[in-house]
């Protein structure tokens, strides 16, 4: 009812019907209203409760991240991405997450989070408001919102909070929790990035890189932000094998998008034919698994993997 716009008509157009006749109208009023239930206590109460945790969070001067914090009060991972969407709303705020030891800050956050319109009110001013037309026009095409600038957005992309998002990841966290707090990112044993990561680092450093003269040193520490970030949210255990991310990948798109003769310019090229392990499998088939599993029975599974490359050499 609340989206169908005929309905809405049809509902006005039987108060209008029955208003010469106050008994009908009043019935009329009591079936419509029970068609739009006052929720406004409930959204009051949600709204309540995501600022105490939210300010619950700033006052925990000894936890590192939010999802941490999260983690450790047993907060589930949707009412951590509704935390991380209030606080990431307001630059400010964001901004005060890594300040929380200084007690100023602290206070600075608390009246932003205070004043801060809650999680129904945001979501009310994400709807669209059409105008006023008859009450039988539905919205027509003619009908379009204001372009505003994607203040948040134009944020994230400097080289300073580039370089802040990553110094804040921990690739060692178990479980590894999404940076917006809303999902567990599994991680996986590759080392070797994809093409898809390749270009996806390549294109979030132009971003960040746009408009901007910088130098050597400065590129190089975002080049290293941004593979950062892109690894960690793609389940990787450490950055491995992006040194020279201008130099090397932008080139050789560059290449590819003037011959049109490279279909795979990302694809690595690697020295060699093959490497030391493959040559042993290849001339001792299966000697490899048993070297580790020797080496496994005689120093133990729990043994760190260096040691038990050691003892199979």
């Amino acid at each position: 009812a609340e989206t169908d716009n005929s309905v809405q008509a049809a509902l006005l157009e039987l108060l209008v019907s029955y208003q010469d006749d106050p008994g009908k109208h009043k019935h009329a009023v009591e079936i419509i209203q029970t068609l739009f239930p006052d929720i406004t206590k409930e959204k009051r109460g949600i709204d309540k409760k995501l600022k105490m945790a939210v300010h619950a969070f700033f006052s925990d001067k000894n936890c590192t991240s939010l999802a941490s914090y999260c983690e450790e009060n047993k907060l589930g991972v949707e009412m951590r991405g509704i935390m991380r969407r209030f606080i990431d709303k307001d630059v400010r705020l964001s901004q005060l997450v890594d300040q929380r030891a200084d007690e100023n800050r602290r206070v600075e956050a608390y009246n932003i989070i205070e004043h801060s319109s809650g999680a129904s009110n945001s979501a009310k001013a994400a709807t669209p408001v059409y105008p006023k037309t008859a009450v039988m026009d539905p919205p027509t095409a003619a009908y379009s919102r204001p372009i505003v600038p994607d203040v948040h957005a134009n944020a994230f992309f400097s080289p300073e909070n580039i370089k802040k998002v990553a110094m804040k990841l921990d690739f060692e966290a178990r479980p590894r929790i999404a940076r917006d707090g809303s999902k567990e990112i599994e991680v996986h044993e590759r080392k070797i990035p994809d093409e898809i990561l390749i270009l996806l680092t390549v294109d979030l450093y132009n971003r960040v890189m746009k408009g901007r003269v910088m130098s050597r040193r400065d590129k190089d520490n975002v080049s290293w932000g941004c593979a950062q970030i892109l690894f960690y949210d793609h389940g990787y255990k450490k950055v491995t094998r992006m040194s020279n991310l201008e130099k090397t990948w932008e080139s050789r798109l560059e290449q590819a998008y003037i011959s049109g003769a490279d279909m795979t310019p990302v694809n690595r090229n690697y020295a060699g034919s093959k490497s030391y392990t493959d040559k042993i499998e290849n001339d001792y088939p299966g000697l490899l698994t048993k070297l580790y599993e020797y080496a496994e029975k005689s120093i133990g599974k729990d043994a760190p993997f260096a040691e038990k490359a050691m003892f199979m050499n």
